[in-house]
């Protein structure tokens, strides 16, 4: 596994640590979230995982060339919601591929950005999912691609590292493993969780805080996948993303 730390193209994957990503709070409702999100992306099924659309940004769109890096004045924010990364798609092809891994389960999709995970395990069979991102825009880019969908996802604004999870079965983690810092927090709390028997599935491409963080030693690999030309190209040239479950 190829335990480089690059960034992604033009955005790095929650840049701020989780905390810290809410701390700017904006006046928008979730409508006029939504109709932002309308006016800079476009529905895209080009992925691995066709049978899910979803609003993203991307080479069509204004927005892939407008410098909203370090931008606190950028309608957007920092847009980590409109792209599909690696891990996610990698995780959402295997659900989508294995439905009884969620069927009948109250899901839980951490750090959910644009919501893929919650569709394609509400898609496969699950009794819930909830989209869990701490960023407001995340939070509406999720119930417009639930929409897009036709399913019924629920969501959760709460910083939720280190709570116990009751309401939950299954756990889903994609391409929250990017910072060391953040991930031996994350760490810590899904090593916990999986003692208290939830199932844990990781997706990732492989990064370099995947690695070093404690949760190397419990992470067994069960899928990987080839990504496509275009994922490849606007990751740094990650050729393939990993389908973990802890131990």
């Amino acid at each position: 596994m190829n335990l480089l730390k690059p960034l992604p193209l033009r955005f790095y994957r929650g840049g701020v640590m989780l905390s810290e990503r809410n701390v700017s709070q904006r006046s928008h409702s979730y409508s006029n979230y939504r109709e932002l999100i309308e006016s800079y992306t476009a529905i895209s099924d080009k992925h691995l995982t066709p049978e899910i659309k979803l609003r993203l940004i991307t080479r069509e769109c204004q927005a892939w060339y407008e410098p909203v890096e370090n931008n606190s004045q950028h309608p957007l924010g920092e847009p980590f919601w409109a792209f599909y990364w690696p891990g996610g798609q990698a995780l959402s092809r295997y659900i989508l591929d294995n439905p009884s891994v969620t069927r009948g389960k109250c899901v839980l999709d951490f750090g959910s950005g644009s919501g893929a995970l919650s569709i394609a395990a509400l898609k496969s069979g699950a009794k819930s999912a909830v989209a869990n991102d701490i960023d407001h825009m995340a939070i509406a880019a999720s119930q417009l691609n639930a929409q897009i969908n036709a399913v019924e996802l629920k969501f959760s604004e709460d910083n939720l590292i280190g709570t116990e999870c009751l309401d939950y079965d299954l756990i889903l983690v994609g391409d929250m493993l990017y910072d060391t810092t953040l991930s031996n927090s994350i760490a810590t709390w899904l090593l916990n969780l999986r003692s208290a028997n939830k199932t844990v599935l990781v997706g990732d491409p492989g990064r370099g805080p995947v690695g070093t963080s404690s949760l190397l030693s419990q992470l067994c690999r069960l899928a990987k996948y080839e990504l496509d030309s275009v994922t490849k190209k606007d990751n740094y040239g990650f050729h393939q993303a990993h389908v973990f479950t802890l131990l």
